[in-house]
């Protein structure tokens, strides 16, 4: 529970979020959650199963928002996927997601409630995502890759974001090396390319 107070902010509404969670067995959990402030509600429902290929999950959003005397209601899907090999320590992790052209993300919802606009936020229409880990032996580290791909509603462009890390330690030092790429292209072919070494 708690009160938005962000600067800059036109609005501070009263805001609340509850999650739930329970493991069946060891194969199968189920995972529930709604969240909210005074025009804007969403309740989501998953499970989670275990097998010998992976982890599976999927969840389902409904949301309602009421903007401007008009009420838009939306489902947002998820799936995910990750496993981790026993011999080699390599872990993987895929996410897709797709949401309905009236689905609003709480944040999506209190950005277009505090603009006053509903051309104000850019709201995701569908994306995924993967992610690789891959720790070495003792003192050398781990390898870390990730990538995604965005889409918006109302919108023709497609974000790319690539992205590779090294991380080690020296001593008591901590150190990570890492290279990212963000890639824009819109809908009549022309690209930006933003890259990022740290």
């Amino acid at each position: 529970l708690g009160k938005v107070d962000e600067q800059d902010s036109n609005e501070s509404p009263f805001a609340a979020q509850a999650t739930w969670q329970y493991g069946l067995n060891n194969y199968v959990s189920l995972y529930s959650g709604a969240t909210g402030f005074d025009h804007y509600q969403s309740a989501l429902v998953g499970a989670g199963l275990n097998t010998f290929f992976g982890a599976f999950a999927l969840d389902i959003t409904q949301s309602r928002f009421n903007f401007d005397n008009q009420e838009n209601h939306g489902q947002g899907y998820r799936l995910t996927y990750n496993r981790t090999l026993p011999l080699s320590q390599t872990s993987f992790w895929l996410e897709g997601k797709f949401n309905a052209k009236n689905f609003f993300g709480q944040r999506d919802a209190f950005e277009q409630q505090d603009s006053g606009s509903e051309y104000a936020v850019l709201r995701e229409k569908q994306s995924w995502s993967l992610s690789l880990s891959q720790p070495f032996q003792d003192g050398w580290g781990s390898l870390n890759i990730s990538g995604s791909i965005n889409k918006y509603w109302e919108q023709q462009d497609s974000y790319r974001q690539y992205s590779v890390g090294y991380s080690n330690n020296w001593g008591n030092l901590n150190w990570t090396l890492s290279v990212q790429r963000l890639w824009n292209e819109d809908e009549y072919g022309g690209v930006t390319k933003d890259d990022q070494v740290a």
